[in-house]
């Protein structure tokens, strides 16, 4: 989600804006207390839920049979996670994935440019995959690539790449091409330039870049990047001389360039709603060509797991009034004879890495963390959800069966929240306890 810009704000990010920097997904202001626990609700809650344990990188226990239930019945497992930086998540979608293997999911689409997700599934691929990626940040900045400059959502990619074996596109990048990262597109583009004038004009560029990352994180000043402070000519220039010849790499890190520029000058504009709107766009057209793509590869059947904020995986209008991939999604997979599955995981308290290059202090590499005090759920009632779930085993509920009893009348006592939770997701995963992720190149 994008929040508002406050007055004075454009020039500077405070600490609150902790999600800010990753690729943008800010929570609305709204916070509203939670209603009062409902007895009957948490009984019909109970009476669907299943419990299962994460250990070694492996599902074990009655939740996890359900789930490879549920990837055998479903082309698409969508896990909307809240929060961020909390290690247990990548975890969970990793030994999701192992679960849905055998299924014949072969794809995980994540919260990332699709230019920089090629990236990152050749360098799942190398030997020594997160020394190679911890060697690409030293070099640039800590913070190029979100979020896998933790290392638990490094190693997630690992399993994965790893587990689909020979073949690529294993990863879909779904999102804008991350705001600190047009310095590793530019020093590509000059390994792509088939002329002496492309070539210099990227390695210009890629200098320029890398030095407004650094003054970014210096001086705490997100306008500073590329992304934000080049003029409109200067992205036009790059595209002249990549005209001719043509190269297909080069026009699509261009072509993806350009429009993640376009969304974070709308967002920097204050145009909130059109960023946002741009955005899913964006996310679903990427996710229709990877689609695509894998169709034409012989797949008939795409399967896949999708990682995203819990706001991209909404049905329906999200908090940001958009119709996200968790609308899009389900809706394709029906068109096509199949079905989909979406979660809500959610972490119930422990500790988060809320470290960003600017207002934050090392403490934030582990700052606690409590879900009823965080605004991203404040659409749900999560003091009902969380009396219902195990305070010591991960909880698995299946909202589908109570949602025809719901529409009938047959369930009193439901508010507005859970009403919009009931029919925005199919299931509820709740994690007892989370841990800060660790990143790979300390603060």
């Amino acid at each position: 989600m994008i929040r508002p810009l406050a007055r004075g704000e454009r020039r500077r990010f405070h600490a609150s804006g902790v999600v800010a920097l990753f690729v943008l997904i800010l929570s609305p202001a709204s916070t509203g207390a939670a209603a009062a626990q409902d007895s009957t609700l948490t009984r019909v809650l109970a009476a669907h839920a299943t419990t299962f344990e994460l250990a070694g990188g492996r599902l074990s226990g009655p939740g996890a049979d359900t789930l490879a239930a549920l990837a055998r019945e479903n082309q698409f497992l969508l896990v909307g996670e809240v929060p961020h930086g909390v290690r247990e998540l990548p975890e969970f979608v990793a030994a999701l994935f192992k679960v849905a293997r055998p299924a014949g999911y072969r794809h995980l689409a994540v919260e990332a440019g699709p230019i920089t997700a090629r990236m990152l599934e050749a360098m799942a691929r190398k030997p020594d995959a997160r020394a190679e990626l911890t060697s690409l940040l030293a070099q640039h900045t800590p913070f190029s690539l979100p979020f896998f400059n933790w290392r638990e959502e490094a190693d997630m990619l690992v399993s994965v790449v790893g587990s689909v074996g020979r073949g690529h596109d294993v990863l879909w990048g779904l999102d804008q091409e991350f705001f600190l990262s047009p310095t590793l597109h530019f020093e590509r583009l000059a390994e792509l330039a088939r002329t002496p004038g492309a070539r210099a004009i990227a390695t210009r560029y890629a200098r320029a870049s890398a030095d407004a990352d650094r003054r970014m994180i210096s001086d705490r000043n997100p306008a500073a990047v590329w992304m934000v402070s080049v003029p409109d000519d200067s992205l036009e220039r790059l595209i002249a001389a990549f005209a001719s010849p043509r190269n297909v790499e080069a026009d699509a890190i261009l072509r993806e360039l350009a429009e993640s520029r376009a969304i974070y000058h709308l967002y920097f504009e204050q145009q909130n709603y059109e960023s946002n709107l741009r955005r899913t766009d964006l996310m679903k057209r990427h996710f229709s060509s990877a689609f695509t793509a894998a169709r034409s590869g012989g797949e008939a059947w795409p399967r896949a797991v999708i990682k995203l904020g819990a706001n991209h995986v909404f049905r329906g209008p999200s908090t940001t009034g958009t119709y996200e991939i968790g609308s899009f999604v389900p809706e394709l997979a029906i068109g096509m004879g199949g079905q989909s599955f979406s979660m809500l995981v959610m972490v119930a308290g422990g500790t988060v890495n809320a470290y960003r290059p600017f207002g934050s202090a090392p403490a934030d590499t582990a700052r606690a963390y409590d879900l009823t005090d965080d605004a991203d759920v404040s659409f749900t009632d999560v003091r009902a959800i969380l009396a219902a779930a195990s305070q010591s085993q991960w909880t698995l509920f299946d909202l589908r069966p109570w949602r025809a009893a719901f529409q009938d009348g047959k369930l009193p006592g439901v508010g507005e929240k859970l009403k919009r939770t009931l029919l925005s997701f199919d299931g509820i995963v709740i994690v007892p306890g989370g841990h800060a992720s660790s990143l790979l190149l300390p603060p």
